[in-house]
């Protein structure tokens, strides 16, 4: 009995506080608030991470003092890890405040999203916490305005492509119809001008048939024409050398049969034709002198010239 009673002794002055241990942590805290009063948050900072590190000093309100510290000094990182582990710990009052410092902290940072379950957070620790609450319904409407602005303009874009697309369409469906209805004019216009063409080609295929109906009908008049033109003076000399080439062309294409009297009558082709054209200058000269014969009978008083 009295072995377990010293073994109680012992175990409760190990688990003890040294006293003067005791009066220095509470001094430096002192000193550590006093110090943040007066805006000196470095020497806070400095303080409070000495009680935490060197004297062990765990405490929920050591660690949010050194993160609110930290914080003011715009030492975020270190802010936000001791405000991390403050949130861990076991004093709900130090939780909900450390989430609401950690929700300041999102949405500065623009990251809303967060901002607002840290407020969720904070009000789930402590309800009563009015500034967490406040932060909470804020930050709310501002991401329900974002949201909605964002679906706004979302339907604007998608309104905006529709109309392009649709003035695209149009322009494509407008060129369509200028292209077929200038097609239709240039075949209407073909149209409209191939019955004067065929007109105008019938009107000048009469014409030519009217002309030479008319040549035609000029030549029947006027049958004895070409035979005084033959006679005119100028021409015998071309008409002799027609009939010369005639009459070769001819002597060309001697018959058998003439061929064949020829040789009974023991005359060479040469000959007959050298008789046959001696015949033809005796009608030619014919011809002439009766040519110049007057058609009407001399008056015996005129002179003859």
């Amino acid at each position: 009995m009295i072995n377990t009673v010293y073994a109680l002794v012992f175990v409760l002055a190990l688990l003890m506080p040294d006293p003067a241990q005791l009066i220095k942590i509470n001094r430096i805290k002192t000193q550590a608030q006093l110090a943040f009063e007066k805006g000196n948050y470095k020497e806070s900072a400095k303080l409070y991470r000495y009680l935490n590190d060197s004297l062990n000093v765990h405490e929920d309100a050591v660690k949010f003092n050194m993160a609110t510290a930290y914080y003011m000094l715009g030492d975020t990182a270190q802010a936000r890890n001791y405000y991390q582990q403050t949130a861990q710990g076991s004093n709900a009052t130090l939780r909900s405040k450390a989430y609401l410092q950690l929700g300041v902290m999102d949405n500065t940072a623009k990251n809303s999203t967060r901002a607002l379950n840290q407020f969720k957070l904070a009000l789930k620790a402590d309800a009563q916490n009015e500034k967490a609450r406040y932060n909470y319904e804020m930050v709310k409407k501002k991401l329900l305005r974002d949201q909605s602005n964002k679906e706004e303009k979302q339907q604007d874009q998608k309104d905006s492509q529709k109309d392009s697309k649709d003035k695209q369409q149009k322009n494509k469906n407008d060129q369509q119809q200028n292209q077929q209805q200038d097609k239709q004019d240039q075949q209407q216009n073909k149209q409209e001008k191939s019955p004067q063409q065929s007109e105008k080609e019938k009107q000048q295929q009469g014409d030519n048939q009217n002309n030479k109906a008319q040549q035609e009908a000029q030549q029947k008049q006027q049958p004895g024409q070409q035979n005084k033109e033959k006679n005119e003076p100028g021409t015998d000399k071309r008409d002799a050398l027609q009939q010369e080439k005639k009459g070769k062309q001819q002597r060309d294409k001697v018959p058998q049969e003439v061929a064949d009297k020829l040789k009974q009558m023991n005359m060479s082709e040469e000959k007959a034709q050298m008789i046959l054209d001696a015949m033809k200058n005796q009608e030619v000269q014919y011809l002439q002198q009766n040519k110049r014969k007057p058609t009407q009978s001399r008056d015996k008083g005129k002179p003859d010239w």
